[in-house]
């Protein structure tokens, strides 16, 4: 007997897009147990638009009150009934052979926890824009996964287990929910990467953590020290500096390109630098701070 799969779709003010998204679900070809439609306050035409499955058997639709991600996110894996749990969100598409592509490995390794893919981003309208070149990695992956998180999330598959036994998502984050779960599982299980874009992943303006740089910033120094608190000694202190160090460059960077804040991109390039002495990007940027406007505008 094939392995069943839950389809889960926590959404808020997504009617624009979610008809869509679960159609790709519907019809995928390894066939789907059911949709987990959890619909957490939406004050927009989403609960019109739902109207259409109604009469399908496999879409099940679950309006709340405002709840925030994590309980809306924990809310879906709590109702769902199958083996596996595949994650979408509501303004995403699958390919229509993604979990044909993905539930074969699980079969092979009890072990796997968590199988996902590459992804191509579209714009809001569906157009595809580009396909992100990201090293993705298999196995155990905590080391890599520590230093930033490569896994998206609509492209994930997961065996409903290794999420409940970590406890599933955080409810006190109000960013990076999924990179938190994944470091949480990557503690006990393995991850398998499909090396096919099987998401269609849409970026639009409007999307909570696109362009919040600082907040992505505190939430993954938060993430990860919560994690070295829960798994002491999963992560070498080589990967530890070198992660810091990265992490600070990027803020740098952002300050810098962004905002145009010397200041701010200074003190995180200095930082980069005490953790990482060897980072020439920190040196670079540093440097680019401290020289007058016109020398740097000038290409030097």
């Amino acid at each position: 007997m094939e392995p069943t799969v839950s389809v889960l779709i926590p959404t808020h003010n997504m009617g624009k897009h979610i008809a869509t998204a679960i159609l790709s679900a519907l019809e995928q070809s390894y066939p789907v147990s059911e949709i987990v439609v959890v619909d957490d306050g939406s004050t927009d035409d989403t609960e019109r638009v739902m109207e259409q499955f109604k009469d399908d058997d496999r879409v099940r639709y679950l309006r709340r009150d405002r709840m925030g991600q994590g309980k809306a996110r924990n809310l879906t894996l709590e109702v769902a009934r199958s083996e596996f749990v595949a994650f979408l969100d509501a303004d995403d598409l699958w390919t229509r052979d993604k979990l044909e592509r993905q539930i074969p490995a699980f079969l092979t390794d009890h072990k796997v926890g968590v199988v996902y893919s590459d992804v191509v981003v579209m714009d809001e309208k569906g157009s595809v824009q580009y396909f992100p070149k990201i090293q993705r990695y298999s196995g155990c992956i905590t080391q890599p996964l520590f230093s930033g998180n490569f896994i998206p999330m609509s492209s994930a598959v997961a065996r409903r287990r290794s999420l409940e036994a970590v406890g599933g998502f955080s409810e006190s984050l109000s960013m990076g929910l999924d990179y938190d779960l994944w470091l949480r599982v990557s503690a006990v299980w393995k991850f398998v990467h499909v090396p096919e874009p099987l998401l269609l992943w849409r970026s639009w303006d409007g999307q909570t953590c696109s362009h919040n740089f600082k907040g992505r910033h505190d939430s993954d120094a938060v993430i990860r020290s919560r994690f070295l608190e829960e798994f002491p000694g999963m992560v070498s202190k080589k990967r530890i500096r070198k992660t810091e160090a990265l992490s600070y460059l990027g803020r740098g960077i952002n300050y810098l390109s962004l905002e145009g804040n010397r200041t701010a991109a200074a003190l995180d390039f200095v930082k980069a630098i005490r953790f990482e002495p060897s980072l020439m990007g920190a040196w670079k940027g540093l440097a680019k701070c401290l020289l007058p406007h016109g020398f740097c505008s000038a290409g030097n």
